[in-house]
């Protein structure tokens, strides 16, 4: 397996990890990934705002910019404040509303019940209304780096980053060409993770597939003004909530 480790941060590797996500990764990268695994498992609530930008066939969808209110598992209210969709509300909790999200454009347009899985709601969208959880993406992370680590067959190479600041949060980050050829279920064949230095919660994950032999990107999610234990409650998940515009 090919490593790539930036030489200066060897003199300042973080302390063992408790349990080692992928034996092959270097022990930073081990370090970061089981850090963000006990902030993940500590974390009920969090706040951010979700930069995102997707492609389709090597086709941009428009860049998002949505401020976001998670409280695991999957209740999310989402305000779009970038140019694409500005002023759009969304709330959505399992079993609430007979499943589907609610969704308001503003108060000359009817709001909206829809079902997270249809055209409609996916639109501008590779994943459903779940796929903004910050909680899920991280746990995405870390289910691709056991997936490494339970097959030893499974060969990927790693280039540490190094520390990058990422939307202002100091974060440490990595660069892994995952075994996609030789495991079709691998989530791409190449990522990018950024994790936070302080809280410990993802604030960058980036993906590219292979097409035609050359890589073309499919996603990259940046994470700003992560605030984990957020004190929010049932009425941020209430469309009746005075606040929003349903």
């Amino acid at each position: 397996m090919r490593i790539a480790l930036a030489a200066a941060l060897l003199a300042t590797l973080p302390a063992t990890a408790e349990r080692p996500t992928d034996p092959d990764a270097p022990p930073a990268i081990q370090a970061s990934l089981e850090r963000m695994r006990s902030a993940v498992a500590r974390t009920g609530t969090v706040t951010y705002v979700m930069h995102r930008q997707e492609w389709q066939d090597g086709q941009a969808y428009p860049a998002q910019r949505v401020e976001v209110k998670l409280r695991d598992p999957d209740e999310l209210y989402m305000h779009w404040v970038g140019d694409a969709y500005s002023g759009r509300e969304l709330i959505y909790r399992p079993g609430w509303n007979a499943g589907r999200l609610r969704v308001s454009d503003g108060a000359l347009v009817p709001t909206l019940d829809l079902d997270p899985r249809g055209a409609l709601a996916m639109r501008g969208s590779r994943h459903p209304v779940w796929g903004a959880s910050l909680l899920r993406t991280a746990r995405s992370i870390l289910h691709g780096a056991d997936t490494l680590s339970a097959d030893p067959q499974l060969n990927a190479s790693y280039t540490d980053l190094g520390r990058v600041v990422v939307e202002g949060q100091p974060s440490h980050c990595y660069q892994a060409e995952l075994p996609k050829a030789q495991d079709p279920g691998q989530y791409a064949d190449r990522v990018v993770v950024c994790m936070a230095i302080g809280h410990g919660l993802p604030t960058r994950f980036a993906a590219w597939e292979l097409h035609d032999g050359a890589l073309r990107p499919i996603e990259d999610y940046r994470f700003e003004a992560v605030v984990p234990d957020a004190a929010i409650g049932d009425a941020d998940f209430d469309p009746d909530n005075p606040a929003y515009g349903f």
